[in-house]
């Protein structure tokens, strides 16, 4: 029997080294994560007067509804933020004018503007008189859809008139519908196409003007495409609902669902509540079918990266801003960050060479200018919930640090026309003028950048021409003067000239910001009136999620610590015991347990207390200050006497509000 337990001393000596090895290294470990957890919970405290800013490193992996953001299957990608100004790095007008100039010059190749008025207004070229003249001109080639979309913009610009009233009567008369349903034929082939689905804001229109009301039911047209939906039972991009009969491509392509998903949401919106659910069938759709684990696939016969997310995502912010409360709502920004930031230019739905957006990766590199635009017109919108490393990189990305600047890369593109400023749509057409017209507007929205807070309130929309509409945006080249939507508690960085310009917005609305006529400085700035009530705007308080709760609470963390303490009483007990007993050999053993646990523990909290002096150097306290009657903010190591603490940034006078709390 002595023999038998001989032997067992042994194993068990072993298995008590083992167990305070892993206690040991575990409460070390812990205690680290639960250290980083409050440094990064100190990260979301931005309350006004006093703010902690962690720098952007590559310690810190951010959570976006608590899914680690990757790329693919390997470790979490890490953010560092680049040196500006490195040397031997192109500035932003090393390859010619500077940006401010550039969209003149893009604008005065601009030979026709008849089909651009939307566009025309927003960069000063035209008044928005001019959408009567347009209105007439469809109405004259008996282009009744045109008419509608005329409408539409125009409503968009807030301009209105008897004469697009009046064309807007015949439009409801006589574009065609459906024999069984009323909904509209929109193409040559007798189809309901989803890319017209700007004619269903004609029920509206209808009854707003008290005009063929029975002619435009919604309530019809709802049935209409409900009916192919559960027939076909998946989205299409065109139906004749009277046979009936559906189309779509590679199994239903991921903006075809979008696309539906919005007209059953504008029939929502329009009082026919049995949309809603339909609606959100074709987000389940997307999560069903087409979700990859990081990004959404263009079609369950095609997988990867598709551009086409501007007819998907901003659909989805508006169900879930409705109060839908969308499961899987954290998907949009991981996509979005996967696809256009996670790896600045190296992510997958820019072109290798081009820093431009790419049709298909990794099927087809068509170069696309109108992906470009949905791009950047995304990522402002959606800014505010990227992860603070995200955010990092689209400041890279739009300022060329270390990198190249993203309008440098519009310019050295081969959507460019060599040797002027004309564009074209994609890298297999022709210059044209719509084309040209649409880098003005790119280059217009990535001539901004973000450098604290939520930046711009860009509405919600599902084409670019919905988002920037003139209620919103302006760019006058002759006086040197924006306007743009702007969340409260946002410092931009502008770069239309040599030298970028930031600028504090202390109260959200929308601003008129004049430069000078070189562009490098800001002579004026007053905020013009509130966000318009009638338009949906990504409210970034409402819609982002809460963040990663810690690994374990602190509590926990010294339970287990406690744990650990009391097994070391255990075994000075047991060693004691086992010299009175004159077992000096387990005496011993028991000893030398104590002793590597002791190097293991003071080698663990070593290391902790490196990493956590490694994560104080990248914390720096900022603070608003008034100094030389501007307001900004600083790390409080800079303060000198005189500076004006501000303990909210929204204490301004009543003349300051009036101009923007500047």
């Amino acid at each position: 029997m002595k023999s038998e337990k001989s032997n067992k001393r042994p194993f068990l000596a072993f298995g008590i080294i083992a167990l305070l090895v892993l206690v040991g290294i575990g409460t070390a470990h812990l205690a680290i994560y639960t250290e980083i957890g409050n440094v990064q919970s100190e990260k979301t405290d931005h309350s006004p007067g006093h703010s902690v800013k962690i720098a952007r490193s590559t310690f810190i992996t951010d959570f976006v509804e608590a899914e680690v953001v990757q790329s693919d299957s390997s470790e979490p990608i890490r953010f560092p933020k680049p040196e500006k100004d490195l040397p031997g790095l192109d500035s932003p007008t090393s390859k010619g004018l500077p940006l401010g100039d550039q969209i003149d010059a893009c604008l005065s190749e601009v030979v026709s503007w008849n089909d651009l008025v939307n566009i025309g207004v927003i960069m000063h070229r035209l008044n928005p008189t001019d959408f009567d003249i347009w209105i007439i001109r469809k109405a004259g080639a008996f282009d009744w859809k045109g008419v509608l979309i005329v409408k539409h913009c125009a409503e968009g610009a807030g301009y209105s008139s008897r004469i697009i009233d009046d064309k807007v009567r015949l439009a409801l008369s006589n574009i065609p519908m459906f024999r069984k349903y009323s909904l509209p034929i929109t193409d040559s082939k007798g189809y309901f196409s989803l890319w017209d689905r700007y004619v269903l804001y004609g029920y509206r229109y209808a009854e707003e003007l008290n005009w063929e009301t029975s002619r435009w039911n919604k309530t019809s047209g709802f049935l209409a495409l409900r009916s192919v939906r559960d027939w076909y039972e998946r989205a299409f991009y065109r139906c004749n609902p009277d046979i009936p009969v559906a189309e779509s491509q590679r199994g239903t392509r991921w903006h075809e669902a979008g696309r539906l998903m919005d007209c059953f949401f504008v029939f929502y919106k329009l009082g026919v509540q049995d949309a809603l659910h339909y609606a959100l069938q074709e987000w389940q759709w997307l999560n069903s079918k087409l979700w990859l684990g990081n990004h959404f696939g263009y079609a369950p016969e095609f997988p990867n990266w598709e551009y086409s997310g501007m007819a998907v995502f901003p659909t989805v912010a508006r169900l879930h801003l409705d109060g839908t409360s969308l499961g899987n709502w954290s998907r949009v920004t991981i996509d979005l960050q996967c696809r256009y930031t996670s790896r600045s230019w190296g992510s997958p739905q820019w072109h290798e060479k081009y820093r431009v957006v790419e049709h298909h990766n990794p099927s087809n590199s068509e170069r696309r200018l109108d992906g470009t635009l949905d791009a950047w017109i995304l990522l402002h919108t959606f800014y505010p919930l990227f992860n603070s490393g995200n955010q990092t990189n689209m400041r890279n990305m739009l300022e060329g640090n270390g990198i190249t600047q993203a309008s440098v890369g519009l310019i050295e593109s081969d959507l460019r026309l060599a040797g002027t400023n004309a564009f074209r749509s994609s890298s297999s057409s022709n210059c044209s003028d719509w084309a040209t017209a649409e880098a003005a507007l790119c280059f217009f929205l990535s001539g901004i950048s973000t450098q604290e807070g939520s930046g711009l309130a860009i509405p919600l929309a599902s084409d670019e021409y919905d988002s920037l509409n003139f209620r919103h945006f302006e760019f006058d080249a002759v006086d040197h003067r924006i306007k743009i939507p702007v969340w409260n508690g946002t410092i931009l960085e502008f770069m239309y000239g040599n030298t970028p310009v930031t600028r504090y917005f202390g109260t959200t609305g929308i601003y008129d910001i004049t430069f000078a006529p070189d562009w490098n400085s800001i002579s004026n700035v007053t905020r013009v009136s509130d966000l318009y009530s009638n338009e949906v705007y990504l409210i970034p308080h409402q819609l982002a999620g809460p963040c990663a709760p810690p690994f374990l609470t602190p509590g926990i963390v010294a339970l287990l610590i406690l744990v650990g303490i009391a097994l070391v009483y255990v075994l000075v007990s047991a060693s004691a015991l086992a010299s009175f007993l004159g077992d000096t050999t387990e005496a011993i053993i028991i000893v030398a347990i104590m002793l590597i646990n002791a190097i293991l523990g003071f080698a663990q909290e070593y290391r902790l207390e490196t990493a956590i002096d490694e994560l104080r150097k990248y914390l720096s306290y900022t603070t608003a200050v008034l100094r030389d009657e501007k307001k900004g903010t600083i790390d409080t190591k800079e303060l000198v006497p005189g500076d004006c603490l501000l303990s909210n940034w929204r204490c301004c006078s009543s003349r300051d509000q009036a101009a923007g709390g500047q």
